[in-house]
């Protein structure tokens, strides 16, 4: 018989889970296998947590055709739409959420991808602001990149990039037929490359 306290136990002595063990957990009773995760997150991040302030840097007007998303142009969604915001607008913005105590901000932009311009503003911007608060977190999800791009936000100091896989292979293009799963994947395994973190649920 599986026993998840033993398990616990053997996590928290810095034992790495294996695919047989996670099975295991399936069967394990709600509140037990909640109760063990709770004491393996406390010992491992005590009471404290992460917290990121989102941007919408640009609102709507989206090429793609993702089923689930209002920023598209293929839907009717009541949405706010707008361009970038200027550099100015994104740094008072950036400075505000800051100051009000949120060390990591996330800079998401709607589009497949954004245009060398904009990419440039959000550059500069990330670096300014990583140079003036070193305690600075800053996360972007700015669509499909190429590598020098990828390059480019890593030099600026940004601490994480988003792309999302939004399901397995087989099912993403009944959510979207505008991009592949493998353009998605090929950024994700360029961000992997320049050793830059990353978000991808899904």
């Amino acid at each position: 018989m599986f026993d998840v306290n033993e398990l616990k136990n053997k996590v928290l002595d810095g034992y790495k889970v294996t695919k047989e063990d996670a099975m295991n957990l399936i069967d394990v009773p709600l509140d037990d296998l909640a109760n063990a995760a709770n004491e393996i997150r406390k010992s491992f991040c005590g009471n404290n947590f992460d917290a990121c302030m989102l941007i919408n840097v640009k609102s709507g007007r989206c090429s793609e055709n993702c089923k689930f998303c209002a920023q598209s142009n293929h839907y009717n969604a009541d949405i706010e739409i707008y361009p970038l915001l200027s550099y100015e607008e994104l740094k008072e913005k950036s400075l505000a959420i800051y100051n009000s105590g949120f060390k990591r901000i996330s800079y998401v932009a709607s589009g497949r991808k954004v245009t060398e311009k904009d990419f440039e503003t959000m550059s500069k911007l990330i670096e300014e602001l990583k140079e003036e608060n070193k305690d600075i977190k800053i996360c972007v999800s700015l669509g499909l990149l190429t590598k020098d791009q990828i390059v480019a936000l890593n030099e600026a100091g940004v601490d994480r990039i988003h792309n999302n896989l939004e399901s397995s292979r087989n099912y993403f293009k009944e959510i979207c037929t505008t991009h592949s799963y493998d353009e998605k994947l090929d950024t994700i395994e360029m961000i992997h490359d320049e050793n830059v973190m990353i978000c991808s649920g899904g």
